[in-house]
């Protein structure tokens, strides 16, 4: 990756049906790098996104914060006393009629200030990748 910042204090990557998106900062929110990768339906997005965060591992390590910001549509907002995380994945399910046949991952945002989470689910792929690549991170929804 061209011109690597040397003090990275924030690391925010995007991951979007249309492509991937990377802003690093410094501690004052200066932008200091901002990269992004445009995909079709027909590329192999999880290999595209792998690369992707090869490129961002040196900034990584420099980073106090990671986060990853996901787009889902299959997500629901409710409160955090009233349900489980069991209960939650069936709100989604039957919000949008089904859940994809495909391997996934429940995440939860929780917003304790306003006693509300919202869940969502991720593709179980995009989540190894992250895994296998960052130790610590926050995964964020899009909204």
């Amino acid at each position: 990756m061209d011109n690597i910042p040397k003090s990275t204090s924030i690391l925010s990557i995007r991951y979007s049906s249309d492509g991937f998106s990377l802003y690093a900062s410094e501690e004052q929110n200066n932008l200091t790098l901002y990269k992004d990768l445009k995909v079709s339906n027909s590329e192999n997005t999880f290999e595209l996104f792998g690369d992707f965060l090869n490129e961002t591992l040196e900034l990584n390590t420099n980073a106090k914060h990671t986060e990853f910001s996901i787009q889902s549509e299959l997500y629901v907002l409710a409160p955090i006393a009233m349900f489980s995380l069991n209960e939650l994945l069936k709100i989604i399910e039957f919000q949008h009629n089904s859940l994809p046949e495909i391997a996934y991952t429940l995440q939860l945002n929780e917003f304790k200030e306003h006693n509300f989470a919202l869940a969502f689910i991720i593709e179980t792929n995009i989540y190894d990748i992250i895994c296998s690549k960052f130790d610590n991170f926050i995964i964020k929804h899009h909204l």
